[in-house]
């Protein structure tokens, strides 16, 4: 027949745990009040496997962090776009005695103050945090 117009039409199936942000992938991460407080160095899946991440002390629920190339390489181009991980913080539902009794404590150290303006408060917070559980700097 005579030539004409050929229409291809492309669907990106979704995946398990990544979202798709044009060429940045989102990862929405859960972690316990502790790491995000203390900080913690964990793992996080990318496309190429694993890569390590650097959770500072203080993290907030809903906080982000960018892995730089490890997202979608561009349409025709080379560079590749970036991981977002978004920090999840999970409060327990069930503690044992123990948990308990250091949850209190914290509470009890932390009546009355405004841990969010503050930096030396913030400090300070933490370290009883780090008492608490039985962590030193």
């Amino acid at each position: 027949g005579p030539p004409g117009d050929l229409y291809v039409s492309v669907r990106v199936k979704d995946h398990d745990i990544f979202t798709r942000d044009n060429d940045d992938l989102l990862y929405e991460m859960t972690m316990n009040v502790a790491q995000a407080a203390l900080g913690a160095t964990v793992t996080v899946p990318v496309l190429q496997g694993e890569s390590p991440l650097e959770i500072p002390p203080g993290t907030q629920s809903g906080q982000t962090f960018r892995l730089k190339g490890k997202g979608i390489v561009q349409v025709g181009g080379s560079r590749r776009g970036d991981q977002v991980v978004k920090i999840s913080v999970e409060t327990p539902r069930k503690l044992n005695e123990e948990q308990k009794v250091l949850f209190e404590a914290i509470g009890k150290s932390l009546a009355g103050h405004n841990t969010g303006t503050d930096k030396d408060q913030d400090k300070r917070w933490l370290g009883k945090i780090k008492d608490a559980f039985g962590q030193e700097d």
